[in-house]
């Protein structure tokens, strides 16, 4: 299993000088059993460490091992992180703010920074830049409160759970999406018995800081950039490509996306 090393290597070139550090280990797949055979060498150690740090890898330490889940990984190869730092919350929502027409609280600042940005590159090019909207989190909840959970004032539905708000072409009735506050994640959480996931998530948390919240307190539905952005993300090839056809619909307002993806 030489999965990471192949990932890392086509990722980014290491720092020069690296702190001593743990070696470590990868799950097979199938199976909830680490796979015993050490599957990076030390030159590595300090560009994973920190990716487990930021959550762009999800793993387990056991004992002075990691092991790192496999879904993670070939999410982070599909989805590299772009060179540069990330953007901030604040930014990534003043730019869906522009694109969606409703920019007229953003200060003239970030109004102009968000313009140049998508006058330069554009929303499809600048996709990957994204994710540092929301803090991710993946949960698994008894089908009996998915429901429940999706219609609760504080979960703005999005990527798969609002498909079919904006014709994506893409139904999924056994997981939930959606954004909700830092304030509200909690209480959520410890309400419906959500337990972290990696294996079979059936609920998509995207947790938003409470000082950049993007939605109106009735908003039910996140609007169709940011479910295309969401649907880009995940790990489905149908759910991408319901994504990426939505995002070209961004281009003709009035366009509908009727393609239903079997």
């Amino acid at each position: 299993n030489t999965r990471i090393v192949d990932y890392l290597e086509h990722r980014r070139t290491p720092p020069r000088r690296l702190p001593p550090a743990n070696r470590f280990i990868g799950y097979q797949e199938g199976t909830s059993r680490p796979n015993q055979q050490p599957v990076i060498h030390n030159l590595w150690v300090y560009l994973v460490r920190q990716m487990i740090a930021d959550g762009s890898l999800n793993a387990e330490r056991q004992g002075k091992e990691w092991a790192v889940e496999p879904r993670s990984l070939e999410r982070n190869r599909r989805h590299p992180r772009p060179a540069g730092r990330p953007w901030k919350p604040s930014s990534v929502w003043a730019l869906i703010a522009l694109v969606e027409g409703y920019d007229d609280q953003l200060g003239p600042l970030d109004r102009h920074r968000a313009r140049q940005r998508l006058d330069r590159s554009g929303l499809e090019e600048l996709a990957p830049r994204l994710s540092s909207r929301a803090e991710l989190r993946r949960f698994y909840c008894h089908p009996s409160g998915l429901e429940p959970l999706a219609n609760e004032e504080a979960f703005v539905r999005s990527g798969v759970s609002a498909a079919a708000e904006h014709n994506a072409g893409i139904i999924a009735r056994d997981v939930i999406e959606g954004y909700v506050s830092y304030a509200d994640a909690s209480p959520l959480i410890d309400h419906y018995g959500l337990e972290e996931s990696t294996d079979q998530p059936n609920v998509l948390m995207r947790i938003v800081q409470d000082d950049v919240w993007p939605f109106p307190p009735s908003a039910q539905v996140a609007p169709r950039s940011v479910v295309a952005l969401d649907l880009l993300e995940t790990d489905e090839p149908r759910a991408r490509r319901a994504g990426a056809r939505l995002l070209e619909a961004l281009h003709s307002p009035n366009a509908t996306i009727t393609a239903v993806d079997g």
